[in-house]
Formats: C-alpha cells, structure tokens, sequence
C-alpha cells in the first residue's frame, strides 16, 4: 500500500501537477517527488503519469460501482 507521503504526491499526480508544483506546494525537493512518484509507480505496476492516472480512475470506477459510499482511496 502507499504512503502517507505516497497518498499525497498521487492525488497532485491524478489532478495534473507537475513534479515541480508538488514539491513547491509540499515544501520538499523536485528530486524526492520523483523518488516517491517512481515507488508509487513500481507499487501500482505501471510506468508512466497517463498509466498511472488511467488506473487510479479504474479503480476508482470500481469502487463506485461495488461500494458507491466509497470515493477513491490512492
């Protein structure tokens, strides 16, 4: 499962930031968002944002359909 920290790079991730506006709005270095976007990435098993962004609104659909209570929870 992701992070705290994880958790909050990928909803800046699903809602378009760049890893720059991240680490500007979470006050750490462009370089740690990259690290924590990669381990998302390997958790989740894709390899880019679009992949990433297409699963996290897969699941979230999922979700909706089976518990409609439920709103996404990357």
């Amino acid at each position: 499962s992701l992070t705290k920290r994880e958790v909050q790079i990928f909803k800046r991730v699903i809602r378009g930031d760049s890893n720059l506006e991240i680490s500007n709005e979470l006050f750490i270095s462009e370089s740690t968002v990259k690290t924590h976007v990669y381990n998302i990435y390997k958790k989740i098993n894709v390899t880019n944002r679009k992949e990433a962004i297409r699963k996290a609104y897969f699941i979230n659909s999922l979700e909706t359909i089976i518990q409609p209570d439920i709103k996404l929870k990357v």
